[in-house]
């Protein structure tokens, strides 16, 4: 009877820990504009994800993390989030916060030359670039340009100097549509010759 009850016990402890092992549990969540991003263990195989009951679109996944695209996002608030992994599953809270989230930010101050820099989106989207450039005076004849990728082809926008608008500062907003993967770029082309600074934030809208 001893050696049965002993049998028995190790064969719960070798299921307990069993079930442990390929348990599905979510540690984390962030939401980045229309980008869901799942921590946790346990996401093997091929795992589903829903959120408010509507499934969505995994762009990636690994043993203890997922990335899913969200879209429509849904108003702000707090909805329930679903991962489904074989048999297990695991349940969590996710919140959406306010709108527009802020995906790229950069600052150049006191320049002289051209300068050059790139964000590249992780998902399909709308997003609206704002930026702010002045400069000591009007001879500053530094212009701005933006180049991005839609499902046509490379678009790109080049906005007036200073030294054209008769004025120490230009203050603009893009609103584009830029595809993942491809670089979206913001770059100055003078020369001056007076220095300028440059203020650019990137959001996504969608």
């Amino acid at each position: 009877m001893r050696k049965y009850s002993v049998l028995m016990f190790a064969v719960l402890a070798l299921a307990l820990l069993s079930a442990t092992a390929f348990a599905t549990t979510i540690n984390s969540t962030t939401v980045s504009g229309n980008q869901l991003t799942i921590g946790g263990v346990g996401f093997n195989g091929s795992p589903t994800v829903t959120l408010n009951g509507k499934m969505l679109t995994i762009v990636s996944s690994t043993s203890t993390q997922i990335v899913a695209t969200i879209n429509p996002v849904p108003p702000t608030g707090s909805y329930r989030l679903t991962v489904k992994s074989g048999k297990a599953s695991a349940f969590a809270y996710v919140t959406v916060p306010s709108s527009p989230a802020i995906v790229a930010q950069a600052t150049f101050v006191n320049q002289s030359q051209q300068v050059v820099g790139t964000f590249t989106p992780t998902t399909d989207g709308i997003f609206r670039i704002s930026y702010y450039a002045d400069s000591p005076d009007t001879s500053a004849d530094w212009a701005f340009a933006f180049q991005w990728t839609d499902e046509v082809g490379v678009r790109e926008i080049i906005d007036p100097s200073m030294a054209y608008l008769s004025s120490n500062f230009v203050e603009r907003v893009h609103v584009v549509r830029s595809l993942a993967g491809q670089p979206l770029t913001y770059s100055s082309s003078g020369p001056g010759p007076a220095p300028y600074s440059w203020y650019i934030t990137i959001e996504q809208l969608q």
